[in-house]
């Protein structure tokens, strides 16, 4: 889903996605190889930053919280290269609907690249300690795709439409 054709593909902000350094896309990159294997761990970021040729301690500086900041900067990633294909593609639908549908499926298109990482990312979301993140990530992603629709409104179905997608995202995955 991440990789390092997106993150050249930054808008020379130094971040290759909302408030994700290069180098900790890089690291999440190269440490996708090792997550199927090591889950999304503390081992599975130091193999990825040696991979990508950044000092072990980095991945502390770039992830404090551990795993989980990993998987909220993968998660962001990821809705940024959607939105990117998105954007890229010629014969977007005028109809919100198909636009929010070629969304979904360009999300677990990308997602399919990367199965393990996103089954394991989404068995560490699903911890009741991680609920309140679990539920910020799906905002965001929801957000996105909703405004790459060009639904940027905030009327009172702001939060019925994003809670109605989120609802159908999750159950897609």
């Amino acid at each position: 889903m991440v990789g390092s054709e997106f993150i050249g593909s930054k808008s020379g902000n130094g971040t290759a996605g909302e408030g994700v350094s290069e180098e900790a896309a890089a690291i999440i990159s190269a440490a996708l190889m090792h997550v199927p294997f090591d889950g999304w761990s503390d081992e599975a970021l130091i193999a990825g930053a040696v991979d990508a040729g950044i000092e072990p301690e980095r991945v502390t500086v770039s992830f404090p919280s551990g795993p989980i900041d990993a998987i909220v900067a993968y998660i962001a990633l990821a809705d940024a290269e959607m939105v990117s294909a998105f954007e890229l593609l010629d014969d977007k639908s005028e109809k919100v609907h198909l636009m929010i549908r070629t969304l979904i499926l360009l999300r677990l298109e990308q997602a399919s690249a990367h199965k393990e990482a996103v089954r394991r990312a989404l068995t560490l979301l699903a911890l009741p300690t991680n609920a309140g993140q679990s539920a910020r990530t799906l905002y965001r992603t929801v957000d996105a795709m909703w405004r790459a629709a060009g639904q940027q409104d905030t009327d009172f179905s702001f939060y019925t439409k994003r809670a109605t997608l989120a609802a159908v995202y999750s159950a897609t995955l």
